[in-house]
């Protein structure tokens, strides 16, 4: 059996690179005691678009501490529209809002509306399956629901 302790930098760089590549999928590199890589995820598709997460990571082994130093930094980006509905939900909630900040004679009306859209946003994004940021406008869009038929009552 191998310890941690009879292993030489360089061993010990390239068992992690192996084990962080099978683990990602992705390949790393390994120089002068520090590990690199670049992790990048398709978060979410929609028809026009869609939303992506880049993970840039560096470890650092130190062996005068016998310590390894993780560093990480994410930028996330989106492209395209999201889907119709989803748009109208959004436009939807804000004429709502507007219309309540000002006590609008038409703010229940349009708490009906705002209601109806994010019942169908919430249908749409629930499509999606398992993807977080339709999980969490589906969710959003369930409790806007709730909230604007409770205000109309």
């Amino acid at each position: 059996m191998v310890t941690l302790s009879t292993l030489s930098q360089a061993e010990l760089l390239s068992k992690l690179v192996a084990v962080a590549t099978a683990n990602s999928g992705t390949a790393l590199t390994a120089t002068d005691g520090t590990i690199t890589g670049t992790l990048t995820a398709i978060k979410a598709k929609w028809i026009l678009g869609g939303r992506k997460v880049t993970s840039n990571f560096r470890c650092t082994l130190d062996p005068a501490s016998h310590e390894a130093h993780f560093q990480e930094s994410a930028m996330e980006s989106s492209w395209g529209l999201p889907p119709q509905t989803c748009l109208t939900c959004i436009e939807t909630c804000r004429a709502c809002v507007a219309l309540l900040e000002y006590d609008s004679a038409m703010a229940e009306e349009m708490c009906e509306v705002c209601e109806e859209a994010c019942e169908q946003c919430a249908a749409e994004c629930t499509k999606c399956g398992d993807e977080p940021c339709c999980k969490a406008c589906a969710e959003a869009c369930r409790k806007c629901h709730d909230a604007c038929r409770a205000m109309r009552r």
